[in-house]
């Protein structure tokens, strides 16, 4: 971004929204009312002499001849630094991980700038951008100040919101391998197990008072329908074995138009899978999403509905979701070995250097990074596209701008093919 630009955006910024409700005596004048209610009054004198601008709100100044005038009521200091805070997202689901931008902060007298990040609950960075993880249900303000060389300081603020997840539909995780009933989708309501444009249940013939659109299924049962761009669904789910599980669900559609995503845990495991048309409503078919890897536990699965082309229309249909067990981590399901993952980290604990070794099952894009136990990002061990096969990379104790870390436990978490594993490292001094 260009520094005019920069200085444009402030502008705006720093002005604030028209106020309508002030008018002048002049035709040619504006009045802006920024968020803290501070007022900047704009006015034109087209004549040849000096002329009086007054405002209704009892404000006046003088304006030349053929000249512009403004004057702003905020006591903000010119010679202070700018702040322009940006995040790729401000709330969704634990874990939240969201990614701060402060970079684009400037003083307008060309000034060297210093960062300071707050993260409520979470902890600080001095960084200009930083990642930062939230785990805790609730709301957290995020505080930026930045510090220019003659010690003025500006300060942003955004809060950010990490949402609750419903709770099972039967009262505990559905047990996988096995199938799970699109029906039987989380309680917790809208915003909480999931989103339906409306809040009206279409077909009336299950969980009535909810929004979810539910009709009777052909051979017995319900299935969810009506599914629109932007809706989407939670189911909480348990497995008993660590290991590699394919996921299907049954869908239906005629017109073809339609794409979901599936998550677990927060975590993208499908990529956008398009269902084209079936050849009719209630002729369902398998949507399989292979080798997912699920820790022994209970998981969350989500399903994104969208569409490339239709954003209002109906898409497709879900009947259930079928969970089968593949492999354990590591085993080879009999055809060809695709291990994937975290393998080791040793030492560990470790005192000055562990090495990490990780395993591809294909080519493609890696990224391996450490955090620390407030969530926040510390090191990028590995940010690129990789050959399949076993990886090994080593980490000192430092962080990206090479300070040593304080002793006490870290996270190293492992993302490729759509997957994501996090693997505990021990440091001390």
């Amino acid at each position: 971004m260009t520094g005019s630009a920069l200085h444009w955006l402030f502008n705006l910024k720093k002005m604030g929204r028209v106020d309508t409700t002030i008018r002048a005596n002049v035709p040619t004048y504006a009045v802006f009312r920024d968020p803290a209610g501070y007022l900047t009054y704009v006015a034109y004198n087209a004549g040849s002499a000096d002329r009086l601008v007054s405002f209704t709100d009892g404000f006046s100044f003088s304006v030349g001849p053929r000249q512009t005038r403004s004057h702003s009521t905020s006591p903000v200091n010119p010679e202070a630094p700018v702040v322009l805070l940006l995040t790729n997202k401000t709330s969704g689901k634990a874990p939240l991980t969201i990614q701060f931008t402060g970079s684009q902060s400037f003083d307008p007298n060309g000034r060297p700038i210093t960062f300071a990040w707050s993260f409520a609950g979470v902890g600080t960075s001095t960084a200009a951008d930083t990642t930062v993880a939230f785990t805790t249900v609730g709301d957290h303000w995020v505080h930026l100040t930045v510090t220019n060389s003659i010690a003025l300081a500006s300060c942003e603020s955004v809060l950010v919101s990490v949402l609750p997840s419903g709770t099972p539909y039967f009262g505990t995780p559905a047990a996988m391998p096995g199938r799970i009933e699109a029906e039987n989708y989380d309680l917790g309501g809208e915003g909480r197990a999931y989103h339906d444009v409306n809040t009206n249940n279409i077909g009336l013939v299950y969980r009535t008072s909810e929004g979810v659109d539910l009709e009777g299924a052909a051979g017995g049962g319900y299935d969810v329908y009506w599914i629109v761009a932007g809706e989407w669904l939670e189911y909480t789910f348990s497995v008993a074995q660590t290991g590699y599980y394919d996921i299907i669900p049954y869908v239906a559609t005629v017109p073809g138009f339609g794409n979901f995503i599936l998550s677990v845990d927060n975590v993208d495991v499908s990529g956008k899978r398009s269902v084209t048309s079936t050849g009719g409503w209630q002729f369902w078919s398998p949507k399989r999403v292979e080798r997912v890897l699920l820790t022994a536990g209970t998981h969350i699965m989500r399903f994104d509905f969208d569409s490339d082309t239709d954003k209002t229309g109906w898409l497709f249909s879900l009947n259930y979701i079928d969970v089968e067990f593949v492999s354990p981590a590591g085993v080879a399901d009999g055809v060809t070995p695709r291990a994937f993952g975290l393998s080791r980290s040793y030492p560990n604990p470790s005192n000055a250097r562990t090495s990490i070794e990780y395993v591809l099952p294909a080519e493609g894009p890696v990224r391996l990074a450490v955090y620390d136990a407030c969530g926040r990002q510390v090191r990028v061990l590995a940010d690129r596209r990789m050959q399949a096969g076993t990886h090994m990379a080593a980490w000192d104790g430092r962080d990206d701008g090479g300070k040593r870390l304080a002793s006490g436990v870290y996270f190293v978490r492992f993302e490729a093919a759509g997957m994501a594993q996090v693997g505990k490292l021990v440091l001390f001094k």
